[in-house]
């Protein structure tokens, strides 16, 4: 080739060009050179030899990384280009930045709103983009006559004029929400409640639940500038309460947020005037970066109470006389006036990703200054407004030149606006060209100037405008103002909705606010992402068919508001279940219809797929490979997918205790550092190999083999079942940590383009120093040996034109190097207990498939030390038919191995990338996907299209019903109105909701309230029609956790092909089970997993032997499921053979004892099979006793279940004779499914047996309190030795006495653990004989999903009060998605209402009114004690009185700090109660009681123990009622 090459760049582009053609068999002219060249190159073996043969060309070394830098042909060849005039340049660094940290942006997280005509997001978008102006004249009734501090005569006569933005109601409240009493309530402005329903609002926006942040250090920071609640009230000194300086005080707005929710940041409230809100952001941004803070709620308020502000704004002259504000137009003469606020939450951006945090935006930069001296006080500086824009596009970072957008801070006055123009054009405007202006708006033209908070609606219209990728319009701009030259400043007002600017990068903002006083604040916004990927599906019938789909498709991608979500879910929707199909991968809809046009034209671009159909096509095997996949921000955008970052998060939290650093951290950071550090490598490796396979298997790509390489095996043998994740996290954690001891330094090794046979002969001279470490493939072969003679090698086999690479590690693993550590190795991994898998793994040390149980400490000093046998087993995998294969690996390692074995074998086949270096995973992942499901896949749409960010929703991709996955929807309220409300509009979302499993993730990360209700279903419907039922039923409030009961059920409980679908789905119940199996097998010789897999079907009796211990192994994996799930037995009781794993549940049996009792009893039991029956009757035991008397002994009781329920057992022509006789009195009785008398005289012969088996059992103290059914009483661990086991076989089962001693000691769930439930209705006739409220949980069915049931139990648990580790049920994790806020259940307060009635209190004492009590008569003072109903009717009176409750408000089982009591409120009642009713109460008591009904009792048990009070008068007549 010509050295002309180097000069141009057009020629480097068409010889690589050409170069792509014959590699790849593509014509030239398909090749789009601004496509990356890996979509046509799929590994990077041939994307470095294509840049080795381009260097040859040149006769020039080029730098492999060139490729990654520069993806596309096109930007190569400039590249190269350049690099041959003027050297290779290094990368451009980014601008000076200022400020700690400031390389890690502030995620906007979450938002909340109330703004004039816009009561949430929602709508004040819909105000924005159809451009409503929502001021209007005053409210009726805004300002009394009576509580104004500006007489009506002094008021201009415009006044009645007036126009401003105005909420509809700002007088109403919900304080018993906050605990807050509405006594307090009245006295707090207004303000203080809109900031606090806004911050709760705005946390649930972002998915966290408010609560779960008590004790974080999560800093407040508010803007706010106005008193007028305080000058409603001002020299009303007789008014003058207890909580008015709290609840006057600006300060008090963050400090009421930080202390409702437990907060240790910083609480301020920042008074900037007009930038006061923007600057609380800024600070906000300030305090995360510097680490004072964590998180950060920013936001600010502003209400017009009292005629003097207005007064006072009208006079200064800032005011619009026609009540317009018309920012930028020729007419502009003032702002008008508005209310409302706003919050945001914020987060450093690495945090928001590790937490799976849905992001709006993110903040790059901010800074605030002041005017200082200027023309005057309140009048802007052009100087000062123009550093502030400079110093805080430096801080982010960003050319101003590149900003598409900014919300001015726009107040459309005559000085002003030029001024800020002027700043504008020379910062932003400066270096851009004449076509693209920058864009201005103002929200002050559709809602008024909200003055402290103005800041926080420019704020959030931003955020939201770069969310929607649309401009709202500027209102009010009919002629631009004379004094702006916008032509030559590059500015132009956004006068229509247009959509926002589109560039090859993310979209910027700013936004600018100034206060009077001469604050200046500008932050910079930068969309969350620009874009992403998505994989649009098409199929049909025939080929024409699919045609005529892609043209439909194409002709909606041009449609005006075209978007990503809209075109796929209409794709999804037209159905993509057909042979014939098309799946194509683009950015957007003009990218979709670029690849749709090539697509129709017959020149196909990479990211298009398609195919037919294949039947009878096997899963695809999953391929983890070694080390070397690894790369700086590897699979970091997939964070975004809840399903990785759930399995990445897993891994993190069980490498905590091996690592120093978190997995978490390490994948999400920008320090290279860690490549480095093979302890660190390799666990990352790891776990983006786990969290990738969920990642596949959550979009409906499950393995149907899985291989390993290397460390590889370790990921490949969690994901087929073999290691649970912890001994799968403590082999590669130990792993890595003995290598980089031990060997780090010691070794190389490095790929030979050699089959394995050859390179062994290439060897052989070196063979005491180098080993063969892998066979990867027909043509490659992996050695390892020592530095100097891996060096040597590579010399001398580049002499003989043989490639050798050397790979990136420095030490020999799979080689004699490795046999001193494995000592260290085999010892450290001792525990390790590895289990028969779910899905066929292939060894790659075996060089074959084997079962799992294997993979023991000797199998991974194998895997370190033996050669890997990759090549041999792909062979074998192809031999059987496979033909599907994909690269679960940051980097495809294996798929030019595996693509050769292919070719090897004369086989056709796909091996696909997961994940590419330096690329987004997320556009290889769907790109495989697409090839995948042009194969025939089947998908799981909703999934694989879930929204990854803040994007509008889009509408359901599956008809109702077709859902696969059983969700649960929790819900909860403060009271039952709220409830209602709140579940009625759930329904609402839920008939339309795109994905039913990221509603459930969002509202189960909702803050628990007293009111629960939770629902079960697989389709909208189902799950719409539970809610609006639910809403309908009056349910029980849940204040305290209530105490729960596990119990196990006896034989009945069992079917076949029980466990099966858990264990293939719930790592922990599979692992249980797998315990069980183990310890029965050593004992018995039988499986549990053998018998449950059996497709044995429907048998008359099943065999005791068999069912008794799989049900014994059930009850144990339901067991630790649910503990995991974050439900403990506060106590445990069995029944009959139920007992054994309720005293291995309590910690009274190991699990060895466990399974000896359960395999010797139901062994002996066999031995008496065919000589007995047990039946159950519907009688009450003396009843039962009564009847069976007549049979002399061939009948017993073997059970008392209930009152009414008795089980009988005896020979079984007496036990038909029994039945037989029922019937004819019509009394309830049905044989039981078993041949064996247990519990009767018939197991008396065993005995002897079952003792001398048993005499190994060694019981210990029990953990959780065991209660038994032998003996009807509670029972500790040491007595269930081998005596306690005789008893439990031979004497009768007292069920129904045991569950009616645990009701009466206040336990008040019992939760059936049993795959299929039997014992509900008996606990339930139990409980009612006793007079117990408790509930009982009994969902398992054996003809419903298994997981399905144990929902619906997790369901009634949350109902009933119970914490529910919501993480551990929802492991596949989800997205963060919009539901209803908190229906506030607001009631007015203020302060003229509150003190008229002070002024007017005339009610009798027990109406409930405020009015306040009278002293009770000495003589029904000293009495009231002793009548316990009536003296705590006259404590709820009292306490009603001084919260300002009515009597029937206060909910006597709720601690009275949380019904807003405070130690002053304390104090006076203990003070009433003393002069009223002659009893002393302890305000500390008062605080922390449990509610009036229990304070009653502490007050009547201390009366009763001969504590009197002293004389009251005395004691009442020297208080000072402030005491502290």
């Amino acid at each position: 080739m010509s050295s002309d090459l180097e000069l141009s760049a057009t020629a480097v582009e068409k010889w690589l060009v050409e170069r792509l053609s014959e590699l790849t068999g593509t014509p030239a002219q398909f090749i789009d050179v601004d496509e990356r060249i890996n979509r046509y190159l799929r590994d990077s073996v041939h994307m470095v030899r294509l840049l080795t043969d381009l260097g040859t060309e040149l006769g020039r070394t080029l730098r492999p990384t060139m490729m990654w830098e520069n993806p596309t042909a096109r930007s190569l060849a400039q590249a190269v280009s350049a690099s041959a005039r003027q050297g290779e340049p290094s990368p451009a660094s980014a601008p000076a930045t200022r400020g700690a940290r400031s390389d890690d942006p502030i995620a906007v997280v979450g938002m909340s709103c109330r703004f004039p005509g816009a009561g949430d997001l929602d709508a004040y978008w819909s105000l924005l983009s159809n451009g409503v102006d929502a001021t209007s004249g005053v409210p009726a009734r805004r300002w009394h006559a009576g509580t104004a501090q500006v007489e009506a005569s002094a008021v201009d006569d415009r006044a009645g004029s007036w126009r401003g933005g105005f909420l509809e109601q700002v007088d109403g409240f919900d304080p018993q929400f906050f605990g807050i009493s509405p006594r307090e309530a009245a006295e707090m402005d207004p303000q203080q409640r809109l900031a606090m329903e806004l911050s709760w609002e705005a946390l649930d926006d972002a998915g966290i639940a408010p609560h779960s942040l008590r004790d974080t250090r999560t800093g407040v920071f508010f803007g706010a500038m106005w008193h007028d609640y305080a000058q409603l009230a001002a020299g009303d000194l007789a008014g003058t309460t207890q909580h008015t300086a709290t609840g006057q005080d600006l300060s008090i707005i963050p400090a009421r947020i930080s202390y409702f929710l437990g907060l240790r940041g910083p609480a301020i409230t920042l008074n900037t005037a007009c930038s006061s809100a923007l600057v609380a952001i800024h600070q906000a941004r300030q305090s995360l970066l510097l680490g004072e803070s964590s998180l950060a709620l920013a936001g600010g308020v502003n209400l017009i109470l009292a005629l003097d502000s207005m007064v006072a704004m009208d006079r200064f002259g800032a005011m619009a006389p026609d009540g317009r504000c018309k920012a930028f137009d020729s007419r502009a003469n003032g702002y008008v006036r508005g209310e409302g606020g706003g919050v945001v939450v914020l987060k450093p951006l690495s945090r928001a990703l590790a937490d799976g945090d849905p992001v709006y935006c993110v903040i790059r930069g901010s800074a605030i200054n002041n005017d200082g001296f200027s023309n005057g006080m309140t009048a802007p500086s052009p100087a000062a407004q123009v550093e502030v824009l400079r110093d805080a596009y430096a801080n982010a970072g960003i050319d101003p030149a590149h900003v598409d957008y900014v919300e001015a801070h726009g107040t459309g006055t005559m000085l002003g606006d030029p001024i800020e123009a002027g700043a504008l054009g020379a910062v932003l405007g400066a270096a851009r060209p004449a076509d693209r202006p920058l864009v201005l708006g103002s929200a002050k033209t559709n809602i008024g100037h909200l003055e402290a908070a103005a800041g926080m609606a420019g704020f959030i219209k931003t955020v939201l405008a770069l969310c929607h990728r649309s401009i709202p319009p500027s209102l009010h701009f009919e002629n631009p103002n004379p004094h702006i030259d916008f032509d030559g400043l590059r500015l132009r007002v956004a006068s229509r909705r247009t959509p926002w600017p589109r560039h090859d990068r993310p979209g910027l903002a700013g936004v600018s606010a100034f206060g009077f006083g001469g604050t200046n604040c500008h932050v910079v916004l930068q969309e969350a992402g620009a874009g992403g990927a998505h994989l649009v599906p098409l199929s049909s019938r025939d080929e024409d068919g699919l045609r005529a789909a892609a043209a439909e498709l194409l002709e909606a991608c041009g449609r005006p508001g075209a978007t990503m979500p809209a075109l796929r879910s209409a794709a999804v929707a037209r159905g993509v279940g057909e042979e014939q199909r098309l799946a194509v991968t683009a950015e957007d809809p003009a990218d979709l219809a670029r690849r749709l046009t090539a697509h129709l034209d017959g020149r196909p671009l990479p990211g298009t797929a398609t195919g037919l159909v294949e039947a009878d096509r096997a899963n695809p095997v999953f391929l983890f490979a070694g080390q070397g996949s690894q790369w700086l921000g590897m699979a970091r955008d997939l964070v975004l997918e809840p399903a990785f970052l759930a399995a990445l998060r897993r891994c993190d939290r069980a490498m905590r205790s091996h690592l120093d650093v978190p997995v978490l951290d390490v994948v999400l950071a920008d320090d290279p550092a860690w490549l480095e550090d093979l302890r660190l490598v390799q666990p990352a490796i790891f776990a983006v190999q786990v969290a990738l396979a969920a990642l596949w298997r959550s979009w409906g790509v499950h393995p149907g083999a899985v291989v390993g390489q290397s460390l590889g095996e370790i990921a490949a043998a969690h994901v087929a079942g073999c290691l649970s994740l912890e001994d799968a996290v403590r082999i590669v954690c130990v792993r890595s940590r003995i290598v980089h001891g031990a060997a780090s330094g010691s070794g190389a090794m490095a790929v030979v383009e050699l089959p394995a046979e050859e390179a062994r002969r290439v060897i052989a001279s070196r063979a005491d120093e180098i080993s063969i470490a892998v066979s990867s493939g027909p043509n490659s072969t992996v050695i390892s040996g020592a530095a100097d003679a891996v060096r040597d090698l590579s010399s001398e086999l580049a002499r003989s034109g043989i490639t050798l690479r050397p790979i990136q590690v420095d030490y020999a693993s799979h080689s004699p190097q490795m046999d001193p550590l494995l000592p260290e190795l085999r010892s450290a991994l001792s525990g390790v207990r590895p289990h028969r898998g779910v899905i066929p793994f292939y060894s790659t040390v075996a060089g074959q498939d084997v079962a799992g149980d294997e993979l023991d400490a000797e199998y991974w000093c194998d895997n370190l030390r033996e050669p890997v046998l990759f090549a041999e087993v792909v062979r074998l995998l192809v031999a059987e038919g496979r033909r599907d294969f994909i690269d679960v690996n940051p980097h495809p390692l294996l798929v030019h191995d595996v693509t050769e074995c292919l070719a090897e074998a004369g086989r056709e086949g796909h091996v696909l990338p997961s994940s590419r270096r330096a690329e987004p995973s997320r556009s290889v992942l769907l790109d495989s996907l697409g090839r995948l499901y042009c194969l025939g896949q089947d998908v799981n749409w909703a999934r694989a299209h879930a929204r990854t960010g803040r994007e509008p929703a889009e509408r359901p991709h599956a008809l109702d019903g077709q859902e696969r996955e059983p969700v649960v929807l929790p819900l909860s309220a403060h009271t039952p109105a709220a409830l209602a409300e709140a579940a009625t509009a759930l329904a609402d979302v839920v008939r339309t909701a795109a994905d039913l499993g990221d509603l459930g993730y969002t509202a189960a990360r909702r803050s628990p309230h007293a009111r629960r209700l939770a629902v079960v279903g697989a389709s909208r419907t189902e799950l719409a029609d539970a809610l609006e039922g639910a809403a309908e039923r009056p349910l029980a409030p849940t204040w305290k956790k209530p105490s729960v009961v596990f119990v196990f059920p006896g034989h009945g409980a069992a079917w076949p092909g029980m466990g099966l679908d858990l264990a293939a789905t719930e790592p922990v119940f599979r692992d249980a089970l797998e315990d069980c199996d183990a310890a029965i097998r050593r004992i018995s010789g039988f499986s549990v997993l053998e018998y449950l897999r059996r497709e044995n079907g429907e048998v008359d009796i099943p065999l005791i032997e068999e069912v008794q211990p799989a049900l014994f192994a059930m009850e144990v994996a339901l067991t630790a499921l649910w503990r995991s799930w974050g439900v403990e037995p506060d106590a445990v009781v069995g029944q009959s053979m139920g007992e054994i794993a309720a005293a291995h549940a309590a910690g009274a049996l190991s699990l060895e004892d466990a399974a000896l009792v359960i395999c010797r009893r139901s062994a002996l039991l066999a031995s008496i099979r065919g000589q007995g029956a047990m039946a159950l009757v519907e009688l009450g035991l003396e009843e039962a006793r009564t009847l069976i008397s007549r049979w002399d002994g061939q009948v017993e009781v073997a059970a008392s279940n209930s009152p009414s329920s008795t089980l009988l057992a005896g020979s079984p022509e007496a036990v038909e004779e029994v039945l037989g006789e029922l019937e004819r009195t019509n009394v309830f009785g049905r044989r039981m499914v078993v041949d064996v008398a247990g519990h009767s005289r018939q197991v008396e012969p065993l005995l002897g047996e079952l003792r001398a088996e048993l005499r190994g059992v060694w019981p210990a103290a029990t953990s959780v309190p065991f209660c038994s059914s032998v003996t009807g009483a509670m029972s500790a661990g040491e007595e269930l030795g081998t005596s306690y086991w005789l008893r439990n076989l031979r004497e009768p089962v007292m069920l129904g006495p045991a569950v009616a001693l645990l009701a009466e000691q206040g336990h008040q769930v019992f939760l059936e653990i049993s795959p299929h439930s039997v014992l509900g209705p008996a606990i339930d006739a139990t409980l009612h004989s006793v007079g117990a409220t408790a509930t009982t949980i009994a969902k398992a069915h054996r003809k419903r999903g298994e997981r399905t049931g144990l929902l619906e139990a997790v369901a009634a648990l949350y109902t009933a009060g119970c914490e529910v580790d919501w993480d551990q049920v929802q492991p596949a994790g989800g997205r963060t998605v919009p539901l209803p806020a908190y229906p506030w259940q607001r009631e007015p307060y203020w302060l003229d209402r509150v003190r008229a009635a002070r002024r007017d209190r005339t009610s009798a004492i027990d109406d409930g009114s405020l009015s306040e009590p009278e002293e009770a008569a000495p003589q029904e003072a000293a009495g009231s004690v002793d009548d316990g109903a009536a003296f705590e009717d006259r404590l709820a009176n009292r306490v009603a009185w001084v919260l300002r409750l009515r009597q029937d408000e206060v909910q006597r089982d709720v601690q009275l700090s949380k019904l807003g009591m405070t130690s002053l409120m304390a104090m006076e009642l203990r003070n009433l109660v003393l002069r009223d009713l002659a009893v002393e109460i302890p305000v500390s008591r008062v605080l922390r009681a449990d509610g009036v009904s229990a304070l009653a009792a502490e007050v009547r048990t201390s009366a009763g123990a001969g504590q009197t009070a002293p004389g009251a008068a005395t004691v009442v007549g020297s208080m000072d009622w402030m005491e502290l």
